[in-house]
């Protein structure tokens, strides 16, 4: 019951985060007004989210119906890891640099326009190369197919995993057993480096953007003085901080929720664990979070970019506009013209 419920539940994510940030990403493509910093930095996310919808079927099917025996050959299972690993640590990266400069664009606004577009899509290609080295060439190396067994044991460490039930097998496309001691280790330093310390600055550098907003609104409010505030630009400006916030709210909170229960499952399943079935419910849980919230990454760019969503109006308006002249065409074009001389047959 509970494979059949998270199979249904991430084929159902993974049609829904293909479509959504498809969406996005051709909004952001095709509109000249979305070529901002943040833009490219939301496009890059959006490719990243779309990545991970697309195999996340697999490892559903990984941990269901292929964990006696996978059959979609060794290059598809080091592929779906380091895919899996490498949109994550791009994802990490990005939206740490996302709240960075957003602190940087609200305390130093002057120096901020020199950061152009260029400087975004530099940024952009390192995270994609840095977290492909980090995270996509280790996991490559170190998973593969091997058989079901109904132990393993590492020596060193007395790590060993008893008969799996039915529900919960041990996934046949996982780490080679050689390897798991590496993996321990590599989870410390890469979690920490892609996932506990980004997370601290994303909530630091969240609340530092709220706390800089707030006094600045004192300052303008003591500026303009307090019977003629809040005029109009200040009504707007306020609509736009509020934008600013809440979307990077939403951002780090739906981080948060989707990469860091991942992390601790890694630690928890690295460790001496004689309950399978609580580490198939763990795990399955877990990625099943950080897909809901790559899928639904998109609708919050949406709910709090005004202008995102007035050009995705504008793009499909044009391309309704568009079809519906180019059928008045065609249908024209099909029409008999009438002819212009008879011909009557004498009798």
């Amino acid at each position: 019951m509970f494979q059949i419920s998270f199979a249904i539940i991430i084929g159902v994510l993974a049609v829904f985060g293909i479509a959504t940030n498809c969406l996005a990403l051709v909004t952001i493509w095709k509109s000249e007004k979305l070529r901002s910093v943040f833009h490219l930095l939301i496009a890059s996310l959006c490719f990243s989210d779309f990545i991970s919808a697309t195999i996340s079927p697999l490892f559903a099917y990984r941990r269901y119906m292929g964990a006696k025996e996978w059959k979609l050959g060794v290059a598809t299972c080091k592929l779906i890891w380091g895919l899996d690993f490498w949109t994550s640590y791009v994802t990490s990266m990005h939206i740490t640099f996302f709240a960075l400069i957003r602190l940087f664009s609200i305390c130093r606004p002057q120096t901020f326009v020199r950061f152009t577009a260029g400087h975004a899509k530099t940024f952009i290609f390192i995270a994609w190369i840095v977290a492909g080295l980090c995270g996509c060439l280790p996991l490559v190396y170190w998973t593969g197919v091997t058989q079901n067994k109904t132990t393993a044991v590492l020596d060193n460490e007395n790590w060993c995993r008893n008969k799996p039930t039915e529900a919960s097998e041990w996934p046949s496309c996982t780490l080679t057993l050689p390897c798991l001691q590496h993996f321990r280790l590599y989870i410390i330093a890469a979690y920490s480096t892609f996932y506990y310390m980004p997370t601290v600055t994303m909530i630091v550098t969240t609340y530092s953007i709220s706390w800089k907003i707030k006094k600045q609104r004192i300052a303008r409010r003591k500026l303009v003085g307090y019977r003629t505030f809040p005029n109009k630009p200040e009504i707007k400006r306020r609509r736009k901080e509020y934008e600013i916030t809440a979307q990077l709210m939403f951002i780090v909170g739906s981080f948060i929720v989707g990469y860091v229960p991942r992390a601790v499952y890694h630690h928890f399943t690295m460790k001496i664990n004689d309950d399978l079935n609580t580490d198939w419910l763990f795990g399955m849980a877990a990625y099943t979070c950080m897909r809901l919230c790559e899928s639904l990454n998109p609708i919050f760019y949406y709910l709090c970019s005004r202008k995102m969503r007035l050009e995705t109006l504008r793009i499909f308006s044009e391309a309704s506009y568009r079809e519906a002249i180019g059928k008045t065409r065609n249908i024209s074009l099909h029409v008999v013209k009438p002819r212009g001389n008879t011909q009557t047959v004498e009798s």
